[in-house]
């Protein structure tokens, strides 16, 4: 009797480490959908925004744990780097820009006047994580 209350109870801890694999790796895997939609949304910002944009790679995609907001940092055209942070991935919120800094030397970016897209030339690398 005692030998079946062991393998029932060594089954069902099994079971729920099972289920509780498979939960996390499902989330794990909503998160990086929605990792890769906020980059792709913070790229299409970047070109409608700024001028002369010919590369984008995003270095960083991290969540700040106390204040649940997420900061990314970009490097555009090798030589500007900006830190922008999005308070809920997934949501389209506003993309704030936490700073910008450009290397002495570096040609500075500047806004756009009018809201059109690139020419569509703009290479794109995206953080993995």
């Amino acid at each position: 009797m005692k030998k079946a209350i062991k393998i029932a109870l060594t089954t069902m801890v099994i079971l729920c480490m099972m289920l509780g694999a498979m939960h996390w790796f499902k989330s794990h895997q909503e998160e990086k959908r929605l990792i890769r939609q906020e980059q792709e949304r913070m790229a299409e910002y970047t070109i409608e925004n700024f001028e002369d944009i010919k590369k984008i790679e995003f270095t960083s995609f991290e969540q700040n744990f106390s204040t649940r907001s997420w900061t990314t940092h970009i490097t555009i055209n090798d030589n500007i780097y900006v830190k922008y942070r999005v308070d809920d991935i997934g949501k389209n919120r506003d993309i704030g820009i936490a700073y910008y800094i450009e290397e002495s030397g570096g040609k500075r970016i500047e806004r756009k006047k009018d809201k059109k897209k690139s020419n569509g030339n703009v290479e794109v690398k995206y953080w993995k994580g």
